[in-house]
């Protein structure tokens, strides 16, 4: 399925059910097709939402710009055209410091973070956000 956010059509695989939803990030090169063995162990429990990020995958490949910023919102931009209530973000290194971005900002209805093979740039704006949050999320 696709859905329109932010000018760009994304390419979205959801599976399983659940009152909190787990939202995937993928890494650089990656797409949905990077979390199918794991969402189909926790597709039994939990409602998945996978999505191939600008330019990668099916998704859309007419964006001018692919920025972190850029990812971090098309990840809101599609939680809240979902209409999400609640959501853990998970995110795998490219996908994880869009993750930490969009946890940065304290969006509505956001419930955890989940990293894997990431890093956030001490130079960046938004590290210092992460870094007190972090806590609270791991």
């Amino acid at each position: 399925m696709f859905y329109h956010v932010n000018g760009l059509d994304l390419h979205v695989e959801e599976q399983g059910q659940g009152d909190t939803a787990l939202v995937f990030l993928h890494f650089y090169g990656g797409s949905t097709r990077t979390w199918s063995k794991m969402i189909d162990v926790l597709k039994e429990e939990h409602r998945c939402i996978a999505y191939d990020q600008r330019e990668w995958g099916s998704s859309d490949k007419s964006a001018t710009s692919y920025t972190i910023e850029d990812l971090a919102d098309d990840a809101h931009a599609l939680i809240q055209e979902l209409g999400l209530k609640r959501y853990v973000l998970v995110g795998h290194s490219m996908g994880g410091k869009a993750a930490q971005l969009l946890a940065s900002r304290n969006p509505s209805g956001f419930r955890s973070l989940n990293l894997s093979c990431t890093i956030s740039s001490k130079s960046s704006k938004y590290a210092t956000r992460t870094k007190e949050c972090n806590g609270a999320f791991l």
